[in-house]
């Protein structure tokens, strides 16, 4: 009887492995030709961003950035989504910064 367990249970292990695609996970189909929203549309629509603005104002105003540690820690925010707000507070101060130095 265990015999007979093993082996149908290889077989089905072998049935599942040809049928997957090769190279995708389980969930390709969901975001394969997906409409995804665009990175930068969710960096500027992001509510952490403003909080952000108001939390580092100060740091900002003397040039420097928040480091990814101090706003993982401070927005209690993932790597990723951290980097987005850096990237997006970096473009704001560049801005800033040529428009007060013409």
């Amino acid at each position: 009887m265990l015999t007979l367990t093993i082996s149908f249970e290889l077989l089905m292990g072998l049935i599942r492995r040809a049928s997957a695609p090769a190279g995708k996970d389980a969930n390709w189909q969901l975001y394969e030709g997906a409409d995804l929203p665009d990175p930068e549309v969710i960096a500027a629509t992001d509510p952490m961003l403003s909080t952000a603005r108001e939390r580092y104002a100060a740091v900002l105003s003397t040039g420097e950035l928040p480091s990814l540690r101090a706003l993982r820690r401070d927005l209690s925010v993932g790597a990723p989504r951290a980097k987005r707000i850096r990237a997006e507070l970096a473009g704001q101060h560049t801005t800033n910064a040529e428009s007060a130095h013409p």
